[in-house]
């Protein structure tokens, strides 16, 4: 079986945060606009998939990335609405893995949710995921 991450491998440094109520919240998605840190800490990258969505004139980028972390019993309620901060990316949370339950490791599945991703039209300055996720969420 396959360990997880050894100290060693713990290279990057990661912040974990949680979304808070705040006003005003984003009109298009109505997605809070406040983020408060839970966590700083250690943690091993590894890239899992990339991916391009072409719609609406541009492209939506998608990369998956595994971040494995020490257990941290503040991680506990940890759910799809959290994010990642790694490099100057947001890393949105898609799921959250207690390695052989022994609250030793926890791998948490992402995705990249980067902003710098636009229509081709330098005029339009809304995201595009923003703009794919309220036309066809089917795609996202």
């Amino acid at each position: 079986m396959k360990r997880p991450a050894a100290p060693g491998k713990l290279k990057h440094r990661v912040i974990i945060e949680q979304p808070i109520a705040c006003e005003p919240a984003d009109s298009v998605t109505d997605e809070p606009q406040c983020w408060q840190t839970v966590t700083e800490c250690w943690a091993a990258i590894r890239p899992v998939s990339a991916k391009e969505i072409f719609a609406a004139g541009g492209f939506v980028g998608q990369n998956d990335v595994a971040v494995t972390v020490r257990y941290d019993p503040r991680l506990d309620n940890m759910t799809h609405h959290w994010r990642l901060c790694w490099q100057n990316r947001k890393l949105g949370v898609a799921g959250v893995l207690n390695i052989d339950g022994r609250d030793q490791w926890l791998k948490i599945l992402t995705r990249c949710t980067e902003d710098s991703m636009r229509l081709k039209n330098p005029d339009f300055d809304q995201p595009l995921q923003e703009v794919v996720n309220v036309i066809m969420p089917e795609l996202t």
